[in-house]
């Protein structure tokens, strides 16, 4: 191991046990500045020191033509997180990320992306109407969860059955860090979990709630794609992402325009600050023509 790959180490250790990134995150901070790594030694540097920004915009400028505007904001911020804690350690002088902006991002671009009203009806009958099984039984109810308490999909790989309580209808599910949390059952959802576990449970022994036939845990990968699997089969579909986090931002949405306290869904979302709750409040024309409506109403009372 070189000196440039131990600092890469180091920073993730620090972001692990000081920051509590998770695992998933960690990896992907470790594969990103093993490439970038890779590209300066290719380019003659073998120190971090030696790194200006010429050769980070010449690395991002490599990696931008296969990268959504998004992902690359991603790389960017893993080189800026990753170089402030080169300063700080004081492993070099200066950080030469402050002279690289993040893309320009249009307002369409910072809307979460969503399943909307006419569509989710659809899509429920559609998972309502499978055949009984335990592979649908699973899936029906890992959607309804998503749908119903707008967890991450590594939250919900990790739940175990101690974690899950019909009793109190509640979750306890592990946040990112580490943080436990208590979510709330909706009774709908209760009842579309009592057509899994019911029939299920005492057939297949396993400590996680939602596991495969052979009881071992759910994967991220395979979770995104029997979420997608079953996104593409609705045609009014408004979004063109896939996976359990466009089922995360429709469960958001959903609670906003039934006028939910933004607190709230910060709390059952896990943000960390409000701000990144507050994306959810993008209006629609109903919204718009509501409010409106809201001011004839006031000037008819003023007469």
């Amino acid at each position: 191991m070189n000196s440039m790959q131990r600092i890469i180490k180091n920073f993730c250790s620090y972001m692990r046990m000081e920051k509590g990134c998770s695992p998933g995150t960690i990896s992907k901070y470790s594969q990103e500045l093993g490439r970038l790594a890779e590209h300066l030694y290719e380019q003659g540097i073998h120190d971090w020191q030696e790194v200006t920004h010429l050769e980070l915009r010449a690395y991002l400028y490599q990696r931008a033509g296969n990268l959504s505007k998004h992902t690359f904001s991603t790389v960017l911020a893993t080189l800026k997180s990753f170089f402030r804690f080169t300063v700080r350690e004081e492993i070099t002088h200066a950080n030469p990320t402050t002279k690289l902006s993040f893309p320009r991002r249009s307002p369409q671009d910072k809307l979460p992306q969503y399943v909307n009203s006419e569509a989710q009806s659809e899509f429920l009958q559609q998972l309502l109407s499978l055949k009984r099984n335990f592979t649908n039984d699973r899936n029906r109810s890992i959607i309804f969860t998503f749908l119903m308490t707008g967890m991450r999909t590594s939250e919900l790989c990790s739940l175990k059955r101690s974690n899950v309580s019909a009793g109190t209808q509640t979750f306890i599910i592990t946040r990112k860090g580490g943080k436990q949390q208590v979510l709330p059952m909706a009774t709908e959802l209760v009842k579309i979990l009592d057509t899994y576990w019911t029939p299920w449970y005492d057939a297949i022994p396993s400590e996680y709630y939602f596991c495969t036939k052979q009881g071992q845990p759910m994967t991220p990968r395979t979770i995104w794609h029997l979420v997608s699997r079953q996104l593409q089969r609705v045609d009014a579909l408004s979004c063109t992402k896939q996976g359990a986090h466009v089922l995360r931002h429709t469960f958001a949405t959903n609670l906003v325009r039934r006028k939910a306290n933004l607190i709230e869904i910060q709390n059952l979302l896990g943000h960390a600050d409000v701000r990144m709750t507050q994306i959810y409040t993008h209006v629609s024309p109903e919204s718009l023509r509501s409010t409106v409506n809201l001011l004839n109403l006031q000037e008819r009372d003023n007469h």
